[in-house]
Order: structure tokens, then sequence, then C-alpha cells
């Protein structure tokens, strides 16, 4: 294979994978105080998705609990990243701020850089041998959710579907399952760890150009920073690639709004979307 060819295909990868690999939403080590740690245990004849909120109850607990989300307001990450085989390591700087701003940087070497960002109405990329683009549909509707670093604390809105699935296994660690359907029918199933009581891991689908990419997600070796805990490595496998993040600073303060401003390029392709007859498909929400 040529090394363009090369290229070509570790830039697709990065691209495929994009925002996902980010260690949000927050996990903590803490352990929760006087709480069984078996979902099934829930009393009374409860419902599916009644089992599965008092999993993900479990986790805000966990974390700190709702007070210490809500005081993230804007986080900003930093760190590397680096595709197993791949001949480089590619640096990530992400920001994102409540209600849901997003604005996420890959730095490629050589390979060039990819930018994905979210204002709040419209989801966009700008990828080296593609320029910019304006994303729709699952795409767009994943990248709105992941915006919010408050996102923990919105299943009931972000999701159609919640459903407990059971007692699983995850990287060897017991686990509770639940299996999430959003409101575009794309299905993802969650971890939590039954000793711990935090997000382990993730599997689903991804959409791309050539239709869904399986993926499966781990989070590792989780660290303090300030008043909540996060995973500093993340370890993403998908279509025989193995992407691995890295976290190495992580910080609260505030954004200025005018960050998530999108580029020229991608506001130039808003006003032409604008300008075109209706019948395109839709923006994120």
């Amino acid at each position: 294979m040529s090394h363009g060819r090369t290229n070509a295909r570790l830039i697709a990868a990065i691209s495929l994978a994009g925002v996902a690999c980010s260690p949000f939403a927050p996990v903590s080590l803490a352990q929760p105080a006087t709480e069984t740690t078996d979902a099934q245990n829930v009393p009374g004849e409860q419902a599916s998705r009644e089992k599965a909120l008092f999993v993900i109850r479990r986790h805000i607990r966990s974390v700190g609990g709702e007070d210490a989300i809500r005081a993230a307001t804007h986080i900003t990450f930093e760190g590397k990243f680096q595709i197993k085989g791949a001949p480089f390591v590619g640096r990530v700087h992400s920001r994102r701020a409540v209600p849901g701003r997003q604005l996420t940087r890959l730095d490629l070497g050589q390979n060039g850089t990819i930018l994905q960002g979210y204002d709040g109405q419209v989801a966009w990329s700008i990828h080296p041998t593609t320029g910019p683009t304006l994303l729709e549909g699952p795409a767009a509707h994943a990248l709105a959710r992941s915006a919010n670093p408050q996102s923990d604390l919105h299943y009931d809105t972000n999701y159609a579907r919640i459903e407990y699935l059971g007692d699983a296994e995850f990287d060897g660690e017991p686990a509770f399952a639940i299996r999430l359907t959003d409101h575009l029918g794309t299905v993802t199933t969650e971890y939590y760890s039954k000793g711990r009581g935090v997000r382990i891991g993730v599997e689903g689908e991804r959409p791309s150009d050539t239709g869904p990419i399986t993926f499966t997600r781990s989070l590792l070796d989780y660290e303090v920073f300030e008043r909540l805990h996060l995973p500093t490595r993340t370890v993403e496998r998908f279509s025989g690639q193995e992407i691995t993040l890295t976290v190495e600073d992580v910080s609260f303060a505030p954004i200025d709004e005018s960050v998530f401003t999108p580029p020229q390029a991608v506001q130039d392709l808003i006003e032409s979307k604008t300008d075109a007859p209706s019948g395109s498909g839709d923006q994120a929400p």
C-alpha cells in the first residue's frame, strides 16, 4: 500500500472515531455510601427503564452527585492519541460548554488537522482531505449530545428508550448493562461497574460514508480533576483499528462563547444551505 493511501486510511480512522473517544461524561472512583451494589434489589415490580435509570443515578452519585456535575459548566482537555501501528502520535484539544457547545482540534502532524464543532445549532467538521462539511442525521445528533459536559443529567431527554439488560462483564470486570436508543433509532450499550458504580465501557454503531461502523470503547485509568474523576485513557476499537486517547490536562475555567463560532468556511456552507431550496437533511437539534 502506498504512503498516501496509508495516510488517508489513518485519517479516515481518526475521523470516524472523532470526539467519540473523549473521556466525557465524567466518572468517579468514589464509593457510594450506604447503597446496594445490586441494581436488581430495587424494591417492587420495576420496569426495565426504571432499573436502567437506577444504574445511571448510582453512577451520578458515584461522581459526587448532581451538584458536582452541574458545577462543571465548562471543560477543556488536552492530550494525545495514537492509532495502533501508526507512525505518529497526534494531539487533541477539546473544549465544551453548557448547554451544548463544542470545539475539538485533532492535530495529525504532517497529515494535517481535523476540526469538529457544534455551536448549539449546527454540527460541522473540517477534514484535511475533504474540507468543510455540515454534519447531519445520527452524526450531528451524536456530536450535539456529547457537546454538553452535563449530559449524564439528561438521559431522559437524550434517549427515546432506556432498557436494563442485567448482569454482564466488560474488560473482565463484573458490570450492569443498559441499552440506549436515541430519537433517531441509534442503539448503544453502556456498562457500569458493579463494584464502583461508574461507567466503564460502551458498545454500539456509528454512521460512516460506507454504512454503520461497530465500535467498543473502554474507559480506563481514572484520576481526580478538581471535584470529578475522569478516565485518563480511552481505548476505542472499530473496523480492525484501535485508537488510544490519553488525557494529560483538564481545566474547568470559563470558555469565551466566541470560541464556538464556526470558521468562515463552515459559515459559507451554512449560508449556501440557507439559500438553497428546502428539502435537504435535518441538522442537529
